[in-house]
């Protein structure tokens, strides 16, 4: 997961037009923007771009966070089903930057 980080940071892989496209919020049919790209949520926190993507599988979770204006990124795995892993990320960057915590009643939870 390490070297994937390095890899998002580099904009490896994809070129820089599609990578915009990544992290684009798409548009739906009403015309009204929905705040996920492909396949990653696209937020801000702290006024900076804030990328995120989760996943599951048979009890497992993984999530990472990429919080750009802080230039950190932070990975957690979980082996218990019930980890609302985006809640704990959240805590994780508030306590290393109180000014990255999610404002109230916010989830970044998409599992």
């Amino acid at each position: 997961m390490v070297a994937w980080d390095k890899g998002l940071r580099a904009g490896a892989i994809l070129k820089p037009e599609s990578w915009k496209q990544v992290y684009t919020p798409v548009r739906l049919a009403s015309g009204e923007s929905y705040p996920y790209g492909f396949g990653w949520s696209v937020n801000t926190r702290a006024g900076a771009p804030l990328y995120s993507h989760g996943g599951s599988w048979q009890g497992f979770k993984a999530y990472i966070a990429r919080y750009l204006g802080a230039d950190m990124t932070i990975i957690l795995f979980a082996n218990l089903a019930d980890t609302d892993t985006g809640k704990v990320v959240d805590g994780v960057a508030t306590i290393i930057d109180p000014s990255l915590a999610p404002p109230p009643e916010a989830s970044t939870d998409t599992q």
